[in-house]
Order: C-alpha cells, then structure tokens, then sequence
C-alpha cells in the first residue's frame, strides 16, 4: 500500500498511449513533498491553493535559487507556496558583510562569483524569480550558519524552504511583509 507522501503527482485514469494526456495538459493535484515540474505553475495546484508572496533583498534572494536556509527576525506559521521576489532596493557590500559576518561574507562572494566592485548591479531586482514550498520555522542553531549563509544569531528563525525553482522573471511590486496572490498572479507563474 502507497502512502500519499510517497506520491507525488495524482496520476490520471490509465488510457491508451495515443490519448495519454501530459501533467499541463491536465489539472494535477500536488501532494506533500511533490517536485515542481517545468511550465504552468498553476496547472500543477489544486484550485484555490493559498500562495503567498514575499520580498528578499539581494543577494539573499538569489541565494534562495542555491538551497539557502532563509533567516528572518520573526516566526511564522505560514506553510505553503511562496512566490519569492527579489525587492527593489538590495544590500550593498558593506550591508551585506555586516549582516553575514567575515566567514559568510566570503562564502557568499565565492558562491555568487560577485565580488564588491559594483555589487547590486549583477542581481535582478523588482521582480519574482522563484518559486518554493515553505515547510517549517524554527529558531536558529549555530550548525545552520553556512545553510544560511549568515553568521549565527540567536534570536533568528529559520524558514525552511522545498523545491525552490527559478521562475520566468514576473514584474513585482513588493511590500513588506506577507502578500496573498490572486488566480491571476498564480497564472503568470511559469517555473524554468
């Protein structure tokens, strides 16, 4: 017997090969840990699914596409989508050192190839570029420095995110905080 997390795309009624319809040619429903697939993103959810938005700085949203365990300064209890966006207005070097600290600093110019002559203009801003399934929060440890790319802080959570994949880039007006996307929003979503 099949457990539905085992699972990761319902798939449809077998038919004869000529009439086999492909996963966008058909609603598909996703279940707990399933790998997003390239194309419409919301061809790939179940109608009315809560998907939310959320604005990163860079260069932490570009790291998101690199299995970065994102850090905020709050807890949420949010699990779902989350339409990453990569804000207007990025970290400078100096900024960004600050927040990392001199280890991470390293790490994070070494990973990105970016150095600190003209940091912000090498990273896309004011605009969605990924998508991912936010799965847990919980308070930082000092182990999860490098997955964060941030030196350890105590009083942060962490936001633990599945199946980040970049996305077309959609133009996006962020805010602060959390935003709900419409079905419109969620159509513009297609996943690279």
């Amino acid at each position: 017997m099949m457990h539905k997390s085992q699972i990761d795309i319902l798939p449809p009624e077998p038919k004869p090969h000529s009439e086999q319809m492909t996963m966008f040619e058909r609603p598909a429903k996703l279940l707990p840990n399933t790998m997003l697939a390239a194309g419409s993103f919301s061809k790939q959810l179940p109608p009315n699914e809560k998907v939310m938005a959320l604005s990163w700085k860079q260069p932490f949203a570009e790291l998101m596409l690199h299995e970065k365990m994102e850090t905020r300064t709050w807890h949420t209890k949010y699990r779902g989508w989350v339409l990453i966006c990569a804000s207007k207005q990025g970290y400078n070097f100096n900024q960004v050192h600050a927040i990392a600290g001199d280890k991470q600093i390293v790490r994070i110019t070494d990973f990105l190839g970016r150095n600190n002559d003209h940091w912000l203009q090498h990273y896309r801003s004011g605009i969605a570029i990924a998508i991912g399934k936010l799965v847990d929060c919980r308070k930082m440890k000092k182990e999860d420095e490098d997955k964060c790319f941030v030196s350890y802080t105590p009083n942060l959570f962490c936001h633990l995110y599945e199946n980040v994949k970049e996305i077309s880039p959609l133009a996006w007006k962020g805010c602060q905080g959390w935003k709900q996307l419409s079905e419109n929003d969620k159509l513009s979503i297609i996943v690279l």
